[in-house]
C-alpha cells in the first residue's frame, strides 16, 4: 500500500489525537509532529490480503491501535483523558508502562510490546516518550506512524542530552535534584 493510502487512513485518528492532546492540557504552545517510519519493503500493487502477508501480516485495511507513551515524569495514566475519548471514536487504543531505564532499554521494551500487537500500530509518544518511540518505531515492523505531542524527536544520530542542551525553553535539566 502506498505512503499517501496508509497516510489518509491515519489522517482523521491523529486529527483526533491533535484535538484530544490540547483539550486534556498535553499541548500549549508545543508543536505536533507526525512521521511515518522509512518503509520497509517495495509497496505493492496488490490487495490488501497479499499486502498483509508481505508485511509480516499486518493489513493496511484496518485501523491502527494507537499506543500512547508517556514521558520521564509521568505515568500512563496522565493519558486517560485521551484514552477515554478513543475509545468513545471507536479506536482501539493502549497506553503502556515506560519502564523509564535508559532510552535503549525503554525503546526495545515499547518496540516489544508494539511488536506483539496485531495489525497497523500508530504510536504516540509525550516528552521523552517521543525519543522512545523514534527509537521503537523503527524496531517493530507494524508500526505505521509516529505522533509527537510537545515530545522530543531527535534525528538519526542525534541524542537527548544534545538536544537538551541546546533548548532555551526548558526546565529539565534544574527539575532533577539529588538527595541532600
Amino acid at each position: 500500500m502506498s505512503a499517501l493510502a496508509v497516510r489518509r487512513r491515519l489522517t482523521p485518528i491523529i486529527a483526533l489525537l491533535v484535538g484530544l492532546a490540547s483539550v486534556v492540557g498535553l499541548v500549549a504552545a508545543a508543536p505536533i509532529a507526525v512521521a511515518q517510519p522509512a518503509a520497509r519493503s517495495a509497496p505493492s500493487s496488490a490487495p490488501d490480503a497479499a499486502d498483509a502477508a508481505s508485511t509480516g501480516g499486518i493489513s493496511h485495511g484496518t485501523k491502527p491501535t494507537v499506543v500512547l507513551v508517556h514521558g520521564a515524569f509521568a505515568d500512563a495514566s496522565g493519558w486517560s483523558g485521551v484514552i477515554e475519548r478513543l475509545i468513545a471514536a471507536d479506536v482501539e487504543v493502549r497506553a503502556i508502562v515506560n519502564p523509564l531505564r535508559g532510552i535503549s532499554i525503554d525503546s526495545a521494551y515499547v518496540a516489544s510490546v508494539i511488536s506483539q500487537i496485531p495489525g497497523p500500530v500508530l504510536a504516540v509518544g509525550h516528552s521523552y516518550g517521543g525519543a522512545v518511540i523514534t527509537n521503537a518505531g523503527s524496531l517493530a515492523d507494524n508500526t505505521v506512524g509516529l505522533v509527537y505531542v510537545a515530545a522530543f524527536a531527535p534525528d538519526e544520530g542525534e541524542n537527548l542530552q544534545e538536544i537538551e542542551a541546546g533548548s532555551r525553553d526548558s526546565v529539565l535539566p534544574t527539575a532533577p535534584r539529588q538527595n541532600e
